[in-house]
């Protein structure tokens, strides 16, 4: 599954799904009201991040449909100079532990062309973490700022736009080693 990062093809996930993105306000709205947990309650509106920056040219949203029908997933990427960073990924309950969180991560890594890749993770999130964690991301460190010059600038960025973000939450990152990665 190849694809460029802005494409506004179909493309088929597996015999089941199908990624696009574009969207029918109808099913967004009733995607989102499906939206249950606790941590992502904030997400609830259109007025609300991420949604609010769906016009918005880096920010990159892709929709998944069971065989072209209602939203079970979506995944919203942010395409900065630096890095790209995963803003946003969700998945209906029905539709979890069945391996589709870890292909919709594949599918970052397949369509980003930048080496450092980031995500935020709510720090009470354990299932989150672990997630993440098991699909090669590692919790951002002095020693990996020090390294990796983006990171460096992606946390700065962080705190200028909020500077409490990061009470609650963790940047996790991952860097591509090779374009063998998957």
């Amino acid at each position: 599954m190849k694809v460029n990062i802005k494409t506004k093809k179909i493309i088929k996930f597996n015999e089941n799904f199908i990624l696009k993105s574009s969207y029918s306000e109808y099913e967004l709205i009733k995607f989102i009201k499906s939206i249950k947990e606790k941590s992502f309650l904030q997400n609830k509106s259109l007025l609300s991040a991420p949604w609010k920056y769906i016009r918005k040219k880096n920010f990159n949203f892709f929709f998944l449909t069971k065989k072209n029908k209602n939203i079970v997933g979506v995944i919203i990427i942010i395409n900065t100079r630096f890095s790209c960073h995963l803003s946003f990924l969700y998945l209906d309950r029905n539709y979890r532990n069945i391996g589709l969180g870890k292909n919709l991560i594949k599918f970052f890594f397949l369509i980003t062309r930048k080496k450092i890749l980031t995500v935020h993770i709510f720090k009470k999130d354990k299932k989150v973490l672990k997630f993440y964690k098991d699909n090669g991301f590692v919790k951002l460190s002095k020693k990996a700022i020090l390294k990796y010059k983006a990171l460096k600038i992606w946390k700065q960025r962080v705190i200028k736009f909020d500077s409490k973000s990061l009470i609650a939450r963790h940047i996790f990152f991952f860097h591509k080693k090779n374009k063998n990665l998957l």
